[in-house]
């Protein structure tokens, strides 16, 4: 990539994006298994359904769906899930290719950070969500959860006691970057780390109203075999969980 590109969107780079996620889905899927890994059993998940808060029968539309994990999460709780994502293998994997209007709930995980435009799904949203319906979404958080950031564990030798910090230099930059999700994976991704005021203002401005926001944290209890594993580091979130709604009329 030599050019450097800035914005919210950068649909130049839609199909090479999907084309990569297309090589890595299947690979990236074992990796996570069945069940998820760390992260979607202490953060991604309780937080998620806490903040959807299905109630039975309600259809649920889950945008970058994956190999569809989630939506049969979802459909534990008696909802009606209908999963979608730009990658044809993902779908396929998932085994939906479907699309529906008129649904009580979105819900996106872990996902905005990886697509080159998030304009179109915002301008969509208000027409396929029902009026009250919600939205909800978790991105690797814009500040600590940065492909650029760099986490280290500093030593004060003066208290002899360590500490994990945070590196984020770059916050307010919406250069596409590229790295890995998953430390096995093949060829690097892109991701569109977008500054949280640029993520949020892009659903303002098409309807979309925001009641939670929340950046969750591992429990005391967990840690991670790797020193810089994201469950040992307690006062830094991974990632941010934002819930919208449509306003009822």
């Amino acid at each position: 990539m030599n050019e450097k590109i800035v914005g919210l969107d950068n649909p130049e780079l839609n199909q090479e994006a999907n084309d990569i996620w297309d090589r890595i889905a299947g690979p990236w899927d074992e990796d996570f298994g069945p069940d998820g890994n760390q992260h979607n059993a202490y953060i991604t998940d309780p937080v998620t359904d806490r903040l959807l808060d299905l109630k039975q029968g309600e259809t649920v539309l889950d945008i970058a769906c994956g190999a569809g994990r989630y939506a049969r999460r979802m459909a534990e709780y008696g909802a009606n899930g209908v999963g979608v994502d730009q990658s044809a293998e993902f779908l396929n994997l998932a085994k939906t290719n479907s699309k529906q209007t008129g649904v009580d709930v979105a819900n996106c995980t872990m996902g905005l950070m990886n697509m080159a435009s998030i304009t179109p799904l915002a301008r969509a949203l208000p027409g396929l969500i029902k009026p009250g319906g919600r939205f909800v979404f978790f991105v690797a958080h814009p500040v600590f959860g940065r492909a650029s950031a760099r986490r280290k564990i500093e030593d004060d030798h003066s208290t002899e006691t360590s500490r994990h910090t945070i590196t984020s230099w770059d916050y307010l930059d919406a250069t596409p970057d590229m790295g890995l999700s998953v430390r096995k994976q093949a060829e690097k991704q892109y991701f569109f780390d977008r500054p949280i005021g640029m993520l949020l203002n892009a659903f303002f401005e098409h309807g979309l109203v925001m009641d939670r926001l929340e950046e969750p944290v591992f429990p005391d209890e967990v840690e991670n075999p790797r020193p810089t594993g994201w469950a040992n580091f307690k006062l830094m979130p991974f990632s941010m969980a934002c819930r919208l709604r449509r306003i009822a009329v």
